[in-house]
């Protein structure tokens, strides 16, 4: 994912390169999480949300927060996006929940007034 990143600014280009290695190497979160976070940029909210919620059925790799927190911030976003506040303020609870100390997490629960 960092080699994507690295490649391209552009997030279409850095999808078509992890698109393309995907079927070379094994599914992980850290894959699927980067994978989401592109969609969502490009708007395809509807596939971010497939992708979150993979990230969310993966085992972890060692870093815990690719398959809990983050992805489900990310949800959140989305359902930010998509006008689902009573969404985004229970998936951001759970996401807190996981991450009590998570800056994006507190910054979203302020926002959105989910009790710290």
């Amino acid at each position: 994912t960092l080699l994507a990143e690295g490649t391209s600014n552009d997030p279409d280009d850095q999808l078509a390169l992890l698109d393309g290695w995907a079927p070379a190497v094994a599914p992980g979160p850290a894959l699927s999480l980067r994978r989401a976070e592109l969609l969502e940029q490009l708007g395809r909210l509807d596939d971010a949300v497939t992708a979150y919620q993979l990230c969310l059925e993966m085992p972890s790799d060692g870093t815990p927060q690719r398959t809990t927190t983050r992805p489900l911030l990310g949800l959140v976003r989305v359902a930010l996006l998509q006008g689902r506040l009573d969404d985004a303020r229970a998936l951001c609870a759970s996401a807190l929940r996981l991450s009590p100390e998570d800056g994006e997490a507190r910054h979203a629960a302020t926002a959105l007034g989910v009790a710290l």
